[in-house]
Parts: structure tokens; sequence; C-alpha cells
């Protein structure tokens, strides 16, 4: 509601809260939605390099396809193929079947 009425700090901050209430981090889809939810304001609020930190540590995690495209919405297209690298490196770890 917050989000839709231009209220981005204020969503934020709400989102937040709801992300550090989470008992089982990964295992449901409101955590999955609120995580995204938090990027998106964090771009709309300027701070890009926090929402693609924020992806990358979720894909250093588990590493998945999904993961994957999340990360590469927040990174800069010029900087698109030494992530993909990156990703990639990261992934080897991990099973990238969705």
């Amino acid at each position: 509601m917050l989000k839709a009425r231009r209220k981005p700090d204020e969503a934020l901050a709400w989102v937040t809260r709801g992300l550090a209430l989470e008992k089982h981090p990964n295992e449901s889809g409101a955590e999955y939605d609120l995580a995204k939810m938090k990027r998106e304001l964090l771009t709309k609020l300027g701070r890009g390099d926090d929402a693609l930190a924020e992806a990358w540590a979720e894909f250093r995690e588990d590493p998945d396809t999904f993961a994957y495209e999340e990360l590469m919405r927040f990174v800069p297209k010029a900087e698109r193929a030494s992530w993909h690298a990156k990703a990639m490196e990261a992934a080897e770890q991990g099973d990238l079947q969705p």
C-alpha cells in the first residue's frame, strides 16, 4: 500500500520488518516476495548498489536459475558479462536446476 502511495522509504521499513519476522528463511513465498520488493524499493530510492548486493548474497546462498535471473535484473548493462562470469563461477558450487 505504501509502495502504491509513493512512499518508498516507509514501505522499505515495513518490508525490512517483515523479513526480520520470517522464522524459516527461504521456505515461504512471502519471504521471497518481500526480498524481491525490498530490492525494487532500494532501486527506487537510488540505492541500486544495495539491491545488487542483496541479490548477489541471495544467489551465492542458493545459486539457481531464479536467483540468477533476479541477480541480473540489478546488474548494470555494461557489467553484465563480468557479472555473468562471476555468477557462473559461484554456481559451480550449486545446482542451477529450477
